[in-house]
Formats: C-alpha cells, structure tokens, sequence
C-alpha cells in the first residue's frame, strides 16, 4: 500500500511538472506566433509601400518618355515637312539641286 503512494505522489508530481513545462512552451510558442506575425505585417506593409512607389515611378516614367516621343516625332514631322514645301534652287553651274543642306 505504501509503495501504491508513493506511485500516486510521484506521478501527480510528474504531472504537475508536465503541465507547468506544457503550460511555458505553450507561452512561448504563443509569443514567438505573435512577433512572427507582427515582423510579417510589417514587410507586408513596406512591400505594399514599395509597390505604389513603384507604380507612381513607372508612370512618372511613361509619362516623361510619351512626352519626350511626342516631341521629337514633332520635330521630325516638321524637318521632313518643311523639306518638301522647299523649291528646287539653281546651283552655282545653273543645275537644279534639292532643300539645302543646312535644313533651311
């Protein structure tokens, strides 16, 4: 009988312990889920912040090269414009040759 409790008290010792030991991991496992999940909120957010900066850029970007291609395309079109309206002009030797040279 006497040997029947001390089984008794030591396994209600062990399970104390078990349940004590269970009840820290189970704290620290619930404080390791948080800081993971606040560290991932955070890089979600900054990614998110990246993400329209990045847009913003792009379309700054695409704005600034139609602008800039609309340009030179209307610089072009004028050049090869006024090409066409110039008249052949007589040459030194009295031959007719083209738009002069120097665009004008």
């Amino acid at each position: 009988m006497r040997l029947r409790e001390e089984a008794d008290g030591q396994a209600r010792e062990i399970r104390a312990n078990a349940r004590e030991e269970a009840r820290e991991i189970t704290s620290d496992a619930h404080v390791a889920a948080r800081e993971v999940l606040d560290e991932g909120t955070e890089v979600s957010r900054n990614l998110r912040e990246l993400s329209v900066s990045l847009r913003n850029n792009a379309e700054r970007l695409l704005r600034d090269i139609t602008l800039a291609h609309g340009g030179m395309t209307a610089r072009l079109d004028q050049v090869s414009a006024d090409a066409r309206e110039e008249p052949a002009r007589p040459r030194a030797d009295g031959e007719l040759c083209g738009p002069r040279e120097d665009g004008r």
